[in-house]
């Protein structure tokens, strides 16, 4: 390029008048994002995973409150240790844990649950009253708190007295209650009633749970944090599409053009008050008056594309594989955006709420050794729960029925199934027996009339003889009398071989 066009160019860019144009924040979600991520964008970017035990359990506590955490594990919760009563041969012995006992299970069941799949250590905290044998309390403790001290596979824990703990402690003292408190309490308090900060616990008060801890590890990273990322990610989503939304009222961009193309207004000052007309007024419609030479045209959000279920599909995936529920989302031949089949896998859940039951029974079995010791007891308990039906009814019926006839499962693994007592039914299944003849209806769904009441088969007998054509031989009406009598000693037959069989 010449010298003389490079000067001309200088010329003509030097020549053009500067663009003008302005641009604001829309307020709302100024403010939002000001307040929940103050740093920005890098408020995100900046999040990592805790390093240290203590803010690890914090932040997996706090974690757990997201909303499809939160969902997740409530669900956990209600199918995994729904706690109905406790079952043994000794009735002494059934009838005081189900008074007793049950109660504390019941309440701390529902806490374990949550506490195993967020934090992943449970400490087990109990206690018993004045008398040494009955139990006081059975409660969840902060792992925060605690601090396990571990030996060739013992383990005591030095434990920091909560202030909740030490206020009723020290209403106690007020009340001069102080013996109605467990020994290792009594003991925390010295001569002067100060209430020490620490004690030290055993087997006889506390136990952990942390089934993910190798051997050789001191303590369990909170298993939550494996979808830290995604839970995060997932909420500042949600939070932008939101904020997003309801800021669209205002709408979301407005390219104000001032003037045509032709004559285009250059004035700084008019272009500035038209922007502020647009931007700096409340929700709602806005109403602008300008003259003919200018236009205005916004660019609106669609409602229907901020909210596409398609941005959250792989975290949606992280989680509900963490929790037990796998997914996959099959894309359907319909159109529109929400067009994805979510198929979820109840196998691996049903699995886990197994496994869920196995780590809590052994919980169980050193609490309960511990009541036995103390009360005289020989026998472990076993635990009923309540009928979850996870699956699909008809689904469940089909294979419960295959194990039925199969020989597999009884009449009892049955009743257990849908949560009826065996006892109870035995007493049903006798008195309907008992009333057969009364009870029973006329006819069976599957095969007619039913061969097995005698009551019933005479009836129709008799019915089918009153109707016989009058012009019937002798001989008929005789081979139709044996007959009938066949029939009626089957039915009796039957009836006595299901009598011995019951």
């Amino acid at each position: 390029m010449s010298d003389e066009i490079k000067q001309e160019t200088k010329q003509l860019i030097e020549e053009q008048e500067p663009i003008q144009a302005f641009a604001s924040f829309n307020d709302i979600q100024q403010l939002y994002l000001n307040a929940n991520y103050p740093n920005g964008i890098n408020s995100f970017a900046n999040f990592t995973a805790p390093k240290g035990y203590r803010d690890q359990v914090k932040k997996a506590k706090e974690l757990r409150q997201y909303s499809i955490a939160k969902k997740l594990l409530d669900i956990r919760k209600d199918y995994s240790l729904p706690v109905k009563e406790f079952k043994c041969k000794a009735k002494r012995q059934q009838k005081y844990y189900n008074e007793v006992v049950l109660p504390l299970v019941q309440r701390y069941a529902r806490q374990f649950v949550i506490e195993r799949h967020s934090v992943g250590e449970i400490f087990a905290h109990y206690g018993f009253k004045a008398d040494k044998k009955t139990p006081m309390f059975l409660r969840l403790e902060d792992a925060e708190n605690i601090i396990p001290v571990s030996a060739l596979g013992f383990e005591v824990y030095e434990v920091q007295l909560s202030s909740e703990l030490k206020s009723q402690i020290k209403k106690l003292q007020k009340q001069k209650m102080i013996d109605k408190l467990p020994d290792y309490l009594r003991n925390a308090i010295n001569s002067e009633g100060y209430i020490q900060e620490k004690t030290v616990l055993d087997y006889n008060s506390m136990h952990r749970t942390a089934e993910d801890k190798q051997d050789y590890e001191f303590r369990v990273k909170p298993p939550i944090l494996n979808i830290f990322k995604q839970l995060v990610l997932r909420e500042f989503l949600i939070d932008m599409d939101y904020a997003t939304a309801y800021a669209s009222g205002k709408t979301s961009i407005i390219h104000t053009k001032c003037g045509t193309d032709n004559a285009p207004i250059k004035d700084e000052k008019t272009l500035k008050a038209i922007h502020d007309v647009i931007t700096n007024r409340p929700n709602g419609s806005c109403f602008v008056t300008t003259r003919g030479d200018i236009s205005i045209n916004s660019v609106d959000i669609k409602l229907s594309e901020l909210f596409d279920p398609k941005k959250f599909q792989q975290v949606n995936s992280d989680i509900m594989d963490y929790f037990g529920l796998p997914v996959v989302f099959i894309p359907s031949q319909s159109g529109g955006i929400n067009n994805t089949t979510v198929v979820v896998s109840l196998k691996p859940f049903e699995q886990s709420i197994k496994t869920d039951r196995k780590i809590f029974r052994e919980f169980l079995d050193i609490y309960f050794d511990l009541i036995n010791k103390k009360n005289g007891f020989s026998e472990r308990v076993k635990v009923e729960y309540e009928h979850t039906n996870i699956r699909d009814s008809a689904e469940l019926i089909k294979e419960l029925g295959f194990l039925k006839e199969s020989g597999v499962l009884t009449w009892e693994d049955i009743c257990l199934e849908f949560d009826y007592d065996k006892e109870e039914q035995l007493e049903k299944k006798k008195f309907d027996w008992d009333n057969r003849d009364l009870e029973a209806e006329t006819y069976e769904n599957s095969q007619g009339l039913s061969p097995l009441l005698e009551k019933t088969v005479e009836q129709k007998i008799r019915i089918a003889n009153e109707t016989k054509q009058v012009d019937q031989g002798g001989q008929n009406n005789q081979n139709n009398v044996n007959t009938n009598s066949e029939v009626i000693k089957n039915a009796k037959r039957q009836t006595k071989q299901k009598e011995k069989e019951g």
